[in-house]
């Protein structure tokens, strides 16, 4: 019987082609893979064919690389043995913001009038330690893909109320919020988990949002920001935020680059 492989539902793929990689995100954890020139090659092909060996005589390496490879990504979970060939779809097209020499500029000092209101800041502190809360419970394997949960389950709640998309005005002050919160939080509080708990907070305000998490090239970096669910507008985002692209958006999953 002939084995050939396939990808992992969980598996999202982004091709940088001007980079020359492809980089490949596991979304039960959030580990990333780089897959190379020719790899990069060979992940391509295997995805419109499902059949190892025309990807690695595609991508020119021998039967020794490529089966090394796949051992590595079935390992990480990233590919799984199929007895057909199953193709699967194309990497997303990745946003390439050209290079930056492995550097970029970024704020380090949160802005002075940051601080919300009592009520607003009250409801983003008790945002962010459920979000922590619930996060941390079970296998550290296992944390981004409790975010995924989490995000998926306030969406549907939102759905299911009818809650209208989030004025620009509010959003802003309950992303604002969250971060003020965060200077106070002794354990990790970045771009995931604010970005979770502002979904939260704007929730328990009667409003929706839509939860992002998008990868940038050169050096390879992951980030997660809150949009406007109708237009799609970062929320509170510097500039820099559009050198990511959107690999998992929810409401709904972003197939193309963002621009």
């Amino acid at each position: 019987m002939s084995i050939h492989i396939t990808t992992g539902l969980r598996t999202y793929a982004v091709d940088f082609a001007a980079s020359g990689v492809i980089v490949l995100m596991d979304t039960r954890d959030g580990a990333v893979q780089t897959l190379m020139e020719p790899a990069a090659t060979w992940w391509r092909t295997l995805a419109s064919t499902g059949d190892n060996h025309t990807a690695a005589v595609t991508a020119n390496l021998s039967a020794t690389e490529a089966t090394g490879l796949t051992e590595a990504l079935i390992a990480a979970g990233l590919l799984t043995l199929t007895t057909r060939p199953a193709p699967w779809p194309a990497p997303i097209v990745g946003h390439d913001p050209g290079p930056n020499w492995g550097t970029h500029t970024v704020p380090v000092a949160l802005p002075h009038d940051l601080r919300p209101s009592l009520r607003v800041g009250a409801a983003a502190c008790l945002s962010l330690v459920a979000v922590l809360t619930i996060t941390h419970l079970g296998r550290r394997r296992r944390y981004f893909a409790r975010h995924l949960t989490l995000a998926r389950t306030i969406t549907r709640w939102n759905a299911l109320r009818r809650a209208p998309h989030a004025d620009l005005d509010v959003a802003i002050e309950s992303v604002r919020a969250v971060r003020y919160a965060s200077r106070w939080c002794p354990t990790r509080a970045v771009c995931l988990e604010q970005s979770t708990a502002a979904l939260v907070l704007l929730t328990l305000r009667g409003r929706s949002a839509a939860w992002c998490q998008g990868i940038a090239p050169d050096p390879v970096r992951l980030h997660a920001w809150i949009e406007h669910t109708g237009s799609g507008e970062p929320i509170d985002e510097p500039a820099s935020t559009a050198a990511y692209t959107s690999v998992l958006r929810i409401p709904g999953r972003r197939s193309s680059s963002r621009t």
